[in-house]
């Protein structure tokens, strides 16, 4: 998992900060309007903070006392963080291997390619995926967090929660079930995939104070037949590498 996500962190496109100049004009506009009535601002924990190109890092070191920077990626944010003053620098705490869902509690990713590298049939891994929804449920993650923050900020982590990641595991599998069977345990990813949605969305409101804010932001990755995705390309992929760029290929596409 931390293979794919660095993957996709590394691979932006070169040119990304004149590309993706509006968006992050219209994401601080976001930010500073929903800090503006904002009381002490002295502790601020961002999500999916990755490289830290989504938002003005520098400026909101400088708004709060406490910055604390979470993602699966640490060396990305690392990098980000050395580019500031130095005294910007040691307001800002980068956590590595923030979990956002759950899933590593229960060791998931690992279990599930234990069940694919068996090939067990379809029924059984549909009802594995449907256990680990109840298993998620029943382990609240975080809990010393709780309403600790005066703003919280999501990146665009929603669309790579799970979903993406858990397609390109299970892809190279898909030749060892019938194309109906595929459909099925695509179906059953897409139904924890929801579920852990909602979680992750009650996860951001229990980490801020009452009086506090919670800034979200997402990106929106069309995948239905008619996309590139489900026309067997990404079945004929053998390593997260190709993977994780087919995928930021996609996003540029049809995102």
């Amino acid at each position: 998992m931390k293979s794919f996500y660095g993957q996709m962190n590394q691979g932006r496109e070169p040119d990304r900060t004149n590309r993706w100049m509006n968006h992050r004009y219209e994401i601080q506009h976001l930010i500073m309007s929903s800090l503006s009535e904002l009381g002490p601002k002295d502790e601020l924990i961002i999500l999916g903070a990755g490289n830290c190109d989504d938002f003005d890092l520098n400026d909101l070191a400088s708004r709060f006392h406490v910055v604390i920077l979470a993602d699966i990626d640490y060396g990305s944010m690392n990098n980000a963080v050395k580019q500031l003053d130095s005294q910007l620098q040691q307001r800002i705490k980068c956590l590595d291997s923030f979990d956002f869902t759950g899933l590593d509690q229960i060791d998931f990713y690992d279990r599930f390619q234990g069940l694919l590298d068996h090939q067990v049939p379809a029924e059984q891994l549909i009802a594995f995926l449907q256990e680990i929804a109840i298993a998620v449920a029943e382990k609240p993650i975080h809990t010393q967090f709780s309403k600790r923050y005066a703003a919280v900020i999501s990146s665009a982590v929603h669309t790579q929660l799970f979903y993406l990641h858990a397609l390109t595991v299970f892809a190279i599998y898909t030749k060892s079930y019938t194309k109906n069977e595929v459909k099925l345990i695509v179906d059953a990813i897409a139904d924890l995939r929801d579920f852990l949605l909602r979680q992750y969305n009650d996860l951001l409101f229990s980490l801020v104070r009452p009086d506090g804010v919670v800034i979200m932001w997402t990106d929106i990755v069309l995948l239905d037949e008619q996309t590139e995705f489900f026309k067997e390309t990404i079945y004929s992929l053998s390593n997260e590498v190709e993977r994780a760029q087919f995928m930021l290929r996609l996003m540029g596409s049809y995102g």
